[in-house]
């Protein structure tokens, strides 16, 4: 026994002596210059690394849908794409031609122009081409492993950070501001390269990236020496608030090619006028004007931006409710003010947010910021919880400027809101794929579906025909009697028309 013993502990010796002297000296993390300045020279070198002035890549990639889910933790379905884009590095500009599938709602062909004056963009979908123009997003290049590099360099605030585990390594991290961007950079102790990349980041012209302030990751691997000598990784895997948002696998890499001289001009086309914030979006437009679906029952679309979202707003004898806090704190503080002047001396009692998308409850913090009950889903309280609490120093709202804490009741079974003509009853749909809250109007016999029917489809025909079929089981289950549905997408529509495409839907194929 003592012989093995002893012969055991040689062999642990030896291996953890082998171990030792194999394993690469750690890099010190002392100067936030040296570190940098090594992760160009693993990328080539200095003169390699400066002399990078274009590059285009080609690459395959997929695209979660974190934000518009079945359900609110991952995994999360993919859409798959493929992409072409152009650096160029001095201008700088950037061109990316994105191509995602077939999908009736998602699919989408984009060509898209980035300079530091904005950005335009040609989108194609369901047929359709149209322009639009916004700011350039903060990380339209900072993505870029050479150019935050670059960036860190120019830094006058350079300087170390907490270390970080990735990948399973424990990576020194510095930090730095690209105007009012914050950057952090994650260097592998190792080996010196360059592990990923983050940014606190919003776009007050998307509701999702300006629901609180977002942090934006990228994590670079597979390495690989292109011709000339720079070294560059072909893979990119891209976190959301440390949600996996994108996979991006590049083929193809081409150093200082060539551009065409119109390479990075705007783009044309039939423009879409984009609102400075989503924020600035009002109710009520002179093409979209309220509609009172039943007496005292409101429900109000937007303007002047293009998309057909909606809330209601439903006046009972002790309260206003509010279905639906869609897109922005903006938009919920306006219709607080609408709901104010068209029932004047009503406290808003209560706001409904029924499903997981965060397009869909994007506006909840107003609500929170006012103390005002949140009845949400229960599966979908930790997700909506985590949005009201993050900061938002980027694009302050009210909740920023005056925390409090959300009053959130959960809905995990029938719930009835007030009583008499304008009654609203809360019923999850438990057996649908997709789980939602409806809201039952049992006076006027009216259903609002959340996001479970949408007419999308050709000549006005639902999509999604599972959905549909899901949301008629419920209701018979409920045995309640329905005659007119509206929705988050939905103006109101009669109950008999979604009737006959499920039965057209269920006829056998001859």
């Amino acid at each position: 026994m003592e012989i093995r013993h002893s012969l055991h502990s040689l062999i642990c010796t030896s291996v953890s002596l082998v171990a030792l002297i194999c394993a690469p000296p750690a890099l010190a993390a002392q100067d936030p210059h040296t570190l940098v300045n090594t992760a160009i020279e693993r990328m080539g070198g200095r003169q390699v690394f400066d002399s990078v002035q274009r590059l285009s890549t080609e690459e395959d990639g997929l695209q979660y849908h974190v934000m518009d889910a079945e359900h609110p933790v991952p995994p999360f379905s993919p859409d798959y794409f493929h992409a072409e884009e152009q650096v160029d590095f001095h201008l700088p500009a950037l061109r990316r031609k994105f191509t995602t599938g077939a999908d009736p709602l998602y699919g989408n062909n984009a060509d898209t122009v980035f300079t530091p004056s904005g950005a335009s963009a040609v989108n194609q979908r369901n047929g359709k081409s149209v322009q639009r123009r916004t700011p350039a997003p903060r990380h339209w290049l900072l993505q870029s492993p050479i150019a935050v590099l670059r960036a860190a360099l120019a830094a006058d605030d350079l300087k170390l950070a907490a270390d970080v585990t990735i990948l399973g390594i424990t990576q020194h991290c510095v930090s730095f501001h690209q105007g009012d961007t914050f950057v952090r950079l994650f260097l592998n102790p190792l080996n010196g390269y360059l592990t990923g990349s983050e940014i606190i980041t919003t776009e007050p012209w998307e509701a999702v990236w300006d629901i609180a302030d977002v942090r934006f990751k990228t994590i670079y691997t597979s390495w690989e020496i292109e011709p000339g000598g720079l070294h560059f990784p072909l893979q990119w895997d891209v976190f959301f608030d440390n949600y996996p948002f994108q996979t991006h696998s590049i083929s193809k890499v081409s150093v200082n090619p060539n551009f065409n001289a119109d390479q990075f001009q705007a783009l044309a086309g039939e423009e879409v006028p984009v609102a400075g914030s989503v924020d600035d979006l009002a109710p009520g437009p002179p093409d979209r004007p309220i509609v009172e679906i039943a007496p005292g029952v409101l429900q109000v679309t937007p303007g002047p931006r293009p998309g057909n979202f909606s809330t209601l707003i439903v006046r009972q004898a002790d309260g206003i409710v509010i279905i639906e806090a869609p897109t922005s704190s903006g938009w919920s503080s306006n219709i607080i003010k609408e709901a104010n002047q068209r029932f004047p001396g009503m406290p808003i009692k209560a706001v409904v947010t029924t499903d997981n998308i965060w397009w869909h409850f994007a506006g909840i913090r107003e609500y929170a910021a006012r103390g005002i009950p949140i009845y949400v889903m229960d599966q979908n309280v930790a997700l909506v919880g985590s949005l009201i609490a993050s900061p938002r120093t980027l694009n302050p709202d009210s909740l920023q400027e005056q925390t409090r804490k959300p009053k959130l009741i959960q809905v995990g079974g029938k719930i009835m809101i007030g009583s008499g003509a304008n009654q609203v009853v809360l019923y999850p749909i438990r057996a649908s794929t997709n789980q939602v809250v409806m809201a039952y109007f049992p006076q006027h016999q009216l259903l609002y579906t959340a996001d479970m029917a949408g007419q999308f489809g050709p000549g006005g025909a639902f999509v999604y025909p599972q959905s549909i079929w899901e949301l008629r089981n419920e209701v018979q289950q409920q045995a309640i009697k329905v005659e007119t549905i509206v929705g988050i997408h939905l103006m109101p529509t009669p109950w008999s028309k979604l009737e006959a495409q499920i039965e057209d839907v269920l006829k056998l194929k001859d």
